[in-house]
């Protein structure tokens, strides 16, 4: 699942997955994320720190108190990781990797299967 409200970079990370054959799905604020995630059970979010609503940080605090949600690996994608307290907070709440925005297609691939260990 890819959570940011940056369309041009939720349509292009959705397609790097499909091109791979994952199957994804694409949310552009952090409440829709949240009961979108309680339904499908995604097997991994992509997620970006500056949404509407309720920020990143909120819907990563969310899911890991969440039983049914807290095994769904989380890697925070954002443009606002400029320095080690940003990761530290991210990771602190249960990301289990961070990437700062702008990346390249590959390099996004490449570490997301990384988490994965293999697409």
């Amino acid at each position: 699942m890819i959570v940011d409200d940056d369309f041009s970079f939720r349509k292009l990370a959705c397609m790097i997955f499909e091109q791979h054959g994952v199957q994804t799905l694409g949310v552009e604020d952090g409440e829709a994320a949240l009961e979108l995630i309680s339904l499908e059970k995604p097997d991994l979010i992509l997620l970006d720190i500056m949404l509407p609503g309720i920020d990143g940080y909120g819907v990563l605090k969310k899911l890991k108190q969440d039983p049914g949600a807290r095994h769904i690996p989380v890697v925070i994608c954002s443009t606002t990781l400029r320095g080690p307290s940003q990761v530290q907070k991210a990771m602190g709440l249960g990301a289990v990797d961070t990437i700062r925005k702008p990346i390249a297609p590959s390099q996004l691939y490449q570490r997301i299967n990384d988490v994965l260990g293999g697409l």
